[in-house]
């Protein structure tokens, strides 16, 4: 309870604007400073919008929308510079054994053994999914904007993946590379010009929530920063 109650204090700062897998990790010598993010509201493709903005001549493009496998910028979770996210797998598992997750490994915020998980099983029970997305996260000269707010456990290149992104009427569960931390469950440490690998677990409660409407957004209507929206694609 206590950690869930702290993921939604992570939650509300940065949506107000506040400022056990394999890790693959690659490193630029010199990351250059990059120049403040366009933001393009419409839903065009967002393919070459990444490769146009490793050219320190062109500003990083925010679109309203992106598809599964596309790179896209990420501005919520930064203080200054941004990430490019790409949800390069996105699947659906009611079996822990089969998502290869172990339930000790779970921040728990919501599969309790007993009551919604069979620990003899590893099923997820009364209807719940957890939706496991593969993504790559490439920090280009981002600061963590939760460093400035949260300094005690948030260091100058440490991020809240909530902050990169979640899915609505779903509650994170899962992470695989994350920082051991007492209170946070959601950290990970990328330095400026590091791409990572990461899985994050998502419990989705279907009797109230759908999987074909299931999307994965940094923001909402109420959002100060701009935000993308990627269709999961979960739907038969």
């Amino acid at each position: 309870m206590k950690k869930a109650l702290i993921t939604s204090a992570v939650m509300s700062l940065f949506l107000s604007g506040c400022s056990v897998g394999d890790i693959s990790i690659s490193k630029r010598e010199n990351p250059t400073q990059p120049q403040s993010p366009q933001i393009i509201n419409d839903n065009a493709n967002i393919s070459n919008s990444k490769s146009s903005a490793d050219n320190s001549s062109s500003s990083p493009e925010v679109h309203e929308s992106a598809k599964v496998g596309e790179p896209f910028c990420v501005v919520t979770a930064a203080d200054s510079g941004y990430l490019y996210l790409t949800l390069n797998k996105c699947e659906v598992y009611d079996n822990l054994n089969d998502a290869k997750i172990v339930y000790d490994d779970l921040q728990h915020s919501i599969l309790i053994d007993g009551i919604n998980y069979n620990s003899q099983t590893t099923n997820l029970l009364d209807e719940n999914k957890m939706i496991l997305i593969h993504m790559t996260v490439e920090n280009i000269y981002a600061v963590s904007a939760f460093h400035k707010e949260i300094p005690d456990h948030f260091g100058e290149f440490d991020f809240s993946v909530l902050s990169l992104g979640y899915v609505p009427g779903a509650n994170l569960e899962y992470l695989d590379s994350r920082l051991e931390d007492d209170l946070f469950y959601d950290i990970i440490h990328i330095e400026p010009g590091e791409t990572k690998n990461i899985i994050v677990g998502f419990v989705i409660p279907t009797k109230y929530e759908s999987l074909e409407d299931a999307v994965f957004t940094n923001g909402d209507e109420h959002s100060l920063t701009p935000y993308t929206v990627v269709n999961l694609e979960l739907g038969d």
